[in-house]
């Protein structure tokens, strides 16, 4: 009883489906079968097998350690109990033929098994839930560019698997999805840049014609409506011809001495233009304007796109005259 009750003990202080009343009747009863086995049947003594009970006790056992294991979407669970439920067997059927120091030893390692290798495992294990996230159109996240995923999702998800890694007392497992969470809300704000963080703007735009061509100017704003100040962030104006870019003019949009910040109202305004020989108005219609801002030039993101105006226009002015 109490060789068994030590395992039981371990099983119960985990919450574990077969806690300690568990083990302590399947070693008792494992133990009175075996001394039935040896000694209850007197008529029979010279004849009688003792290993044949105790084969019995070894299948009956087995069907109740099955009944522990649990299998479910995420995987099996039990499988731990149900060798303890075994174990505890063993033991009985050791006390019951008086084999007390195999009995005692059994459980020491039994007891070792349970404590010190948990910690083990948890270092070696590749077992560990394993996140798979996908994004609309059943795209795999990870073929995603870091810019095009909704890392929201992706954080809920390490939320999510860090608690679950505590409830089944893992917690380095769970330290290590709280740090992938710290590390993707750094690379966020050293490298990535959303297209709903910066509101995009044309404020200005000529092409009148000189020398038989047409120069593009424009004059755009970007304001940060993110919830992070921005000190560092490029912009590429792509001038593209039926889709194919033509030329690429690359300005500074925030630096530190033009910094982007969340509670600044005033935007920041850039101007552009364009060194493309467009030489009838016609033409014009053939051109988009394409704005990729970043932080990191790995990293660019698409956040505005627009035809050629077919009239001049300037806001700025517009709205200082009124």
């Amino acid at each position: 009883t109490v060789l068994v009750g030590l395992v039981g003990i371990e099983r119960e202080w985990r919450g574990r489906s077969a806690g300690l009343r568990t083990h302590l009747l399947v070693g008792v009863g494992s133990c009175i079968i075996m001394i039935i086995s040896i000694y209850g049947f007197p008529a029979i003594a010279p004849n009688r097998d003792v290993a044949r009970l105790a084969a019995q006790v070894i299948t009956g056992v087995g069907f109740l350690g099955a009944g522990a294991i649990i299998h479910r979407n995420s995987g099996i669970k039990g499988l731990t109990t149900a060798g303890t439920i075994w174990a505890a067997m063993a033991i009985g059927v050791a006390c019951g033929s008086f084999n007390f120091i195999l009995a005692i030893v059994g459980t020491l390692l039994i007891v070792v098994v349970l404590t010190v290798f948990k910690k083990v495992e948890v270092k070696i294990s590749r077992k560990n839930p394993t996140i798979i996230l996908t994004a609309p159109g059943h795209e795999p996240l990870l073929e995603k560019m870091p810019q095009d995923i909704d890392y929201d999702v992706y954080n809920s998800a390490l939320v999510k698997a860090a608690n679950i890694a505590d409830l089944d007392n893992r917690p380095t497992v769970a330290k290590r999805y709280r740090y992938k969470i710290h590390t993707i809300d750094m690379f966020i704000k050293r490298k990535v840049v959303y297209k709903n963080d910066i509101k995009t703007e044309i404020q200005a735009f000529s092409s009148n014609k000189i020398l038989f061509k047409y120069p593009l100017k424009a004059i755009y704003s970007f304001k940060n409506v993110s919830n992070i100040d921005i000190f560092n962030l490029q912009g590429d104006f792509v001038l593209c011809k039926k889709g194919n870019p033509v030329e690429t003019i690359t300005e500074v949009i925030a630096n530190k001495d033009k910094p982007m910040l969340i509670a600044e109202n005033t935007p920041n305004e850039v101007k552009v233009k364009f060194n493309k020989n467009i030489f009838t108005r016609k033409e014009l219609e053939d051109y988009t304007i394409r704005i990729y801002l970043y932080k990191d030039e790995k990293y660019k993101t698409l956040v505005f796109e627009t035809t050629i105006p077919k009239k001049n226009f300037n806001l700025t002015k517009e709205k200082a005259s009124h």
